[in-house]
């Protein structure tokens, strides 16, 4: 599916995925910062870098599509000229 088929409809969605994500990798950053064992500290790192890079790149996406979006819209406008 390409950029310009996906339904604007859909980022509102991905937006709130991408904030989901990015909370749940910030509860286990605290955890592992509030209950330093090595298995929080471990999944910490591994889960919460993986969910944490996951919501960036979701995020990164969302604006480029939108970004991308508005390119194609406006170049497929007439222009109007005032005369």
């Amino acid at each position: 599916m390409s950029i310009a088929r996906l339904p604007a409809r859909a980022f509102p969605r991905l937006i709130a995925l991408s904030c989901v994500l990015g909370l749940a990798a910030i509860a286990l950053m605290v955890w592992s910062v509030a209950d330093p064992r090595p298995l929080q500290v471990i999944l910490a790192m591994s889960i919460g870098q993986v969910l944490g890079t996951l919501s960036l790149a979701i995020f990164a996406f969302v604006v480029i599509a939108d970004l991308r979006r508005t390119r194609l819209a406006l170049a497929q406008k007439p222009e109007v000229t005032s005369e």
